[in-house]
């Protein structure tokens, strides 16, 4: 199992604990189960990020599942072709999951006979005071990501040309008015456009 690299991020920075919950599943023939799956402790959030279901036979379970916030909609995986159980697949998710808004699961065997699945369920556990600060880093990237998203190679270049101006007034003094006097007018420009702030 690969953890996400933003959960690795969390982990190394004690913002969560990983971990993962088996069970192991006898279906009785076109048996069905709900599982509202969710951490029995209010306050706590986890970030569910994979599924396994272990070796079953071809087109023996569909599965439909949700989550309770709504960030993933019902949708149905034949377990044979979506979660890909002959392969050992790893189904990838991105769910937060509370007490107050589970991560549902409904099962079905389609068979006429005994079906057992190894459900195995993997994320890392935050407090909600964590979870928040998890979030507020993820918003950050977003935000880093975004800026460079509008930028275009004529910017970057003033951008470079910018601080390697900065670089050389630093390095050598008895030239920093004549450098500052050379950007005054490009560095307004471009700390507007890049929405930064000139120094």
């Amino acid at each position: 199992m690969i953890l996400p690299w933003l959960l690795q991020v969390a982990l190394d920075q004690g913002l969560g604990a990983f971990f993962h919950d088996q069970a192991k599943i006898t279906f009785p023939p076109r048996g069905k189960i709900q599982l509202d799956y969710a951490p029995p402790t209010v306050g706590v959030v986890w970030v569910t990020f994979a599924m396994t279901f272990g070796d079953m036979p071809e087109d023996s379970l569909e599965i439909w599942h949700y989550s309770g916030d709504g960030r993933m909609r019902r949708h149905w995986d034949p377990a044979w072709y979506s979660l890909g159980i002959g392969a050992s697949f790893e189904y990838p998710l991105w769910i937060y999951v509370t007490s107050a808004e589970p991560h549902v699961l409904e099962m079905e065997n389609l068979t006429d006979g005994f079906v057992t699945a190894d459900v195995c369920i993997w994320m890392v556990e935050m407090t909600r005071s964590n979870f928040e600060k998890f979030r507020r880093f993820i918003k950050g990237i977003y935000n880093f990501f975004s800026l460079f998203g509008s930028i275009d190679i004529e910017e970057l270049e003033a951008l470079k040309a910018l601080y390697e101006g900065r670089l050389v007034a630093e390095v050598y003094p008895e030239l920093r008015e004549q450098v500052k006097s050379r950007l005054t007018q490009s560095r307004d420009i471009v700390a507007e456009k890049l929405r930064i702030r000139a120094w």
